[in-house]
């Protein structure tokens, strides 16, 4: 997948310090955004979309590719 065409955002708990997940959302209008989810990893989520256009998901919480992944081990981790 071309890293370019991939923006992913943190999604924080309101209370909570750390991202508990990561969205990615797709230059490809034709492509559904996606959640990342502990042992299933991405699914696709109509309600990020949502989650967007409501505010919850903004630029104050976009993250690089890298720290897409490293929040993605950290959830694997803690949840093992």
């Amino acid at each position: 997948m071309n890293v370019e065409n991939v923006i992913y955002y943190a999604g924080i708990i309101p209370g909570r310090s750390k991202p508990t997940t990561v969205f990615r959302f797709f230059n490809d209008q034709n492509k559904m955004a996606e959640r990342y989810v502990v042992r299933r990893g991405w699914i696709e989520d109509k309600d990020v979309m949502l989650m967007k256009m409501k505010g919850d998901i903004t630029e104050n919480t976009r993250i690089s590719p890298e720290e897409a992944k490293n929040i993605t081990n950290n959830i694997e981790n803690f949840n093992a």
